[in-house]
């Protein structure tokens, strides 16, 4: 049978800043946001979050930067819940900084995940997080920047696709995903500037054994490169590639299957009119690749 779902999100956000003194600003808002769907049944479903936030910058000697941010979320459906950030950076030098977060997510389902026909399921929970990263930048000239960054963050109930079950939304018991990214970018002249990043991802969910096995259609290694060009002041120029690693996925009463790897190119450019009006146009998967990051679901090409 032909299912369809129709769904809108609405979301309101006020958001202020209160400065004091350089050193020392706050930040804080408001948000509602809306969220409500039909299915084939006509039966309207809804769910709204209230959220208020603050975020507090306490800087030092214009050589220590710190933010402290609370948040509480109310959900119609699943209740309250105080989610909190941390952020320090310290510059040894002119050329080195060392730079560190932590803090806690929360992330109610979706009234499309919970009420889709055959991929929904109402009785979801939501997904709570934990995690930090830890990074360093070097600066070698005034006009390039290197950077790497450890990241790791451990997930209760993460809401994830299910393969071995027709991609049925559910909950993963637990969840941990880390990694290492390494970027860099220079400007090469007044009008151009290359960079370039590599992400190691370890991505893995823990199974019914309580054994921790890898997670499906999450490459091991990305690699992007991107050119900006400008050969005039008005007009922007831009090119950029993406690879992904091989991947696993599963496939329903069958073994696993491996999903090739591959490397899409995109090109883009921008031209200003004037103050009020702009131009752009942009070419995806520039050489017509046929990629998929799901087994059986075959990404557009060209666009």
């Amino acid at each position: 049978s032909h299912s369809r779902f129709r769904g809108k999100t609405q979301t309101v956000n006020f958001d202020n800043e209160l400065s004091f003194y350089k050193d020392f600003s706050t930040r804080f808002g408001v948000v509602y946001h809306h969220d409500k769907g039909s299915d084939n049944s006509r039966l309207d479903h809804s769910q709204n979050t209230k959220s208020i936030y603050v975020e507090q910058s306490l800087d030092f000697a214009d050589q220590f930067f710190n933010t402290v941010g609370i948040r509480y979320d109310k959900n119609s459906i699943f209740g309250s819940k105080t989610t909190y950030r941390l952020t320090s950076r310290y510059n040894i030098n002119e050329m080195l900084a060392v730079k560190g977060s932590f803090g806690t997510g929360f992330t109610t389902p979706t009234i499309y995940q919970l009420y889709v026909p055959v991929y929904g399921d109402k009785d979801l929970k939501p997904e709570t997080s934990r995690g930090y990263d830890l990074g360093i930048e070097l600066r070698p000239s005034s006009n390039s920047l290197i950077s790497l960054n450890y990241f790791y963050t451990n997930y209760k109930n993460m809401i994830a696709g299910n393969s071995k079950n027709n991609y049925k939304y559910e909950n993963l018991n637990r969840a941990k995903i880390k990694g290492v990214e390494i970027a860099g970018s220079i400007a090469l002249t007044d009008q151009l500037a290359v960079s370039a990043s590599y992400t190691y991802l370890n991505a893995k969910q823990r199974s019914e054994g309580g054994k921790y096995e890898q997670m499906l259609r999450r490459p091991k290694h990305q690699i992007t490169a991107n050119v900006t060009y400008q050969p005039i002041q008005n007009l922007t120029l831009n090119a950029s590639a993406i690879y992904y690693s091989q991947r696993e996925d599963a496939v329903f009463g069958k073994p696993n299957v491996k999903l090739d790897a591959f490397t899409l190119f995109d090109i883009a450019g921008s031209y200003k009119i004037n103050k009020t009006f702009e131009v752009d146009a942009k070419i995806q998967n520039l050489f017509n690749k046929d990629y998929e990051f799901a087994r059986g679901y075959r990404e557009k090409g060209r666009t």
